[in-house]
């Protein structure tokens, strides 16, 4: 209890954001991040980074050479992220944690983290990591460790 007189200081977090691409990893952080928002009374801000139009065009047309799986792989990114972002509003629902969600279209996961952390005034961002180390993250992508690089907030990463 505070002494008399004396001011409680407010919460270290008050915006948390809490990327994730539905991933096993991901929802290590999506489980870290609702935990910490509760005991904080902080509010939860969800994050869903979806391939740009383009990429998607590049790779389907690439790959099937057929306009009409665009549309197909289009609807499957939209999926995807409902079913991601579902699975933060469930935990934030049951923690008793505000939370807002949104879909954030990017080829670079990590830049659309920061302009969201920043866009959303977020004090922390809380992820979970894939636990590729070394020549394993330059081989499949360290959108955690660019984001650790970049970040000009804290970065709680879960392995």
């Amino acid at each position: 209890a505070a002494e008399k007189g004396r001011r409680l200081k407010r919460a270290p977090y008050r915006r948390i954001l809490v990327p994730t691409d539905g991933s096993r990893a991901a929802a290590k952080g999506v489980k870290a991040g609702v935990a910490l928002a509760r005991a904080l009374g902080a509010r939860v801000e969800g994050l869903y980074v979806a391939p740009k139009e383009s990429a998607l065009q590049y790779g389907a047309a690439a790959v099937y050479g057929a306009r009409v799986v665009l549309g197909h792989v289009e609807d499957l990114a939209v999926e995807q992220a409902k079913e991601a972002l579902g699975a933060i509003q469930r935990a934030a629902r049951y923690a008793g944690v505000r939370c807002s969600l949104s879909i954030l279209a990017d080829d670079r996961p990590w830049k659309a983290i920061l302009r969201a952390a920043r866009q959303r005034k977020c004090d922390l961002i809380v992820m979970g990591s894939r636990g590729r180390r070394s020549l394993g993250a330059v081989l499949f992508g360290g959108e955690t460790a660019r984001v650790l690089s970049k970040a000009k907030i804290p970065v709680l990463v879960l392995p």
